[in-house]
């Protein structure tokens, strides 16, 4: 990467990483960042229905999303979030992924025609239950989302 001339470079190679960064350094404290996921939206956990694995789904400053880690698949480190900008037709989150070429933190924007980029939410009739099937290369995972919703009520109380 090259930069002007007179720049200086730790501040404008800290200002391209953040500007371009996929993945955080550290998961932040959820009750202390601020983002777009919609506010009754209190926790998210999906389930493995395979391995049975609770995995615990993280928030990012002014994100509209819930992350996944990310992991291994094919030549991408793969980056899973349910994505609350881009709800299906029964209004649910879409399952995205997005595939980060190793060792940057650049997309490759090419695989958003990939059918693994866009998962919807579907009724899986032997399962008896709604399921995101992802599927890419040699990574198949069938997930479950439990959703904690929570609302702020505003009252009034007269204690005798």
């Amino acid at each position: 990467m090259k930069f002007a001339r007179g720049v200086n470079l730790p501040i404008a190679v800290k200002q391209h990483n953040e500007a371009n960064a996929s993945i955080p350094d550290s998961p932040p404290d959820p009750a202390s960042v601020t983002t777009r996921v919609p506010p009754q939206i209190k926790n998210a956990t999906a389930f493995n229905v395979a391995s049975g694995e609770a995995i615990a789904l993280g928030v990012r400053q002014d994100a509209f999303c819930h992350f996944f880690a990310p992991f291994s698949a094919g030549q991408y480190e793969v980056q899973l979030r349910l994505d609350w900008s881009d709800m299906d037709s029964e209004n649910n989150p879409t399952l995205d992924a997005d595939f980060i070429i190793p060792g940057t933190t650049r997309f490759d924007k090419g695989m958003n025609a990939d059918p693994a980029h866009h998962t919807n939410r579907k009724f899986d009739v032997s399962a008896q239950r709604y399921l995101y099937d992802f599927e890419y290369k040699e990574v198949r995972l069938r997930l479950v989302v439990q959703l904690t919703v929570g609302r702020e009520i505003t009252g009034v109380a007269n204690i005798a």
